[in-house]
C-alpha cells in the first residue's frame, strides 16, 4: 500500500471514528457533584477566559464540532433556551469548537448561520488537543456540562436535555 493510499485511509477512519463518538453520548458522568475543573478557554476571538471568572453564575459549556450535525442540533436548541430564560436563569453559554485551525472559516460560517449569537464561542484550533477539552476529559461530542454558581459541577451528558433538567 502506498503511502498516499495509507493517508487516504486513515482520513476515512478517522472521520468515521469522529462519526461514531458524534453519535455516542458523552462519557463524562464522573464529574457530577464535584467541582468543575480548572480550565481556560481561547474564545473565538482570541481572547482568554477562565471558568472561574464565571463563578456566580450558572454555565453551561457544550464541546462541539462542525462534524457532527446532532451537536449544531444542540446548539440551536440550547441557544434559543438562552434568549428565552439567560437572564431569568442568570445563564451564560460557552460553545467551545474542537475543529483544527483550518476549520476555523467552517466554524464561523455554522455560526453565523445558525445565528448562534446568545453564546460565547471558544476556539482554540487545537482539535482534542483544546485545553478545556482535555480538562473535562471529554468521550464524545457533544459534551454538555452545567456548572452551578458555586462551580460545581450539576448534570452532564450527551444533550442538551441536562441542562433543562438541572436548571428547572
Amino acid at each position: 500500500m502506498s503511502a498516499a493510499d495509507k493517508t487516504r485511509v486513515l482520513g476515512v477512519m478517522s472521520a468515521a471514528l469522529l462519526m461514531t463518538a458524534c453519535a455516542l453520548g458523552s462519557r463524562s458522568y464522573e464529574w457530577v457533584g464535584k467541582p468543575a475543573p480548572y480550565t481556560k478557554f481561547t474564545m473565538l476571538d482570541g481572547s482568554s477566559v477562565a471558568l472561574d471568572e464565571l463563578r456566580g453564575k450558572n454555565v453551561v459549556v457544550i464541546f462541539w464540532a462542525t462534524t457532527c450535525g446532532y451537536a449544531r442540533r444542540v446548539m440551536e436548541r440550547l441557544n434559543r433556551y438562552l434568549q428565552a430564560h439567560g437572564r431569568e436563569k442568570n445563564l451564560e453559554i460557552i460553545a467551545v469548537s474542537v475543529d483544527k485551525a483550518e476549520k476555523l472559516d467552517d466554524v464561523r460560517d455554522r455560526i453565523r448561520f445558525d445565528e448562534l449569537y446568545s453564546m460565547r464561542h471558544a476556539f482554540s484550533g487545537n482539535d482534542v488537543q483544546d485545553e478545556a477539552y482535555m480538562a473535562f476529559d471529554v468521550g464524545s461530542l457533544p459534551a454538555v456540562f452545567v456548572i452551578s454558581p458555586r462551580g460545581i459541577v450539576l448534570a452532564s451528558g450527551g444533550s442538551d436535555h441536562v441542562v433543562y433538567e438541572a436548571l428547572r
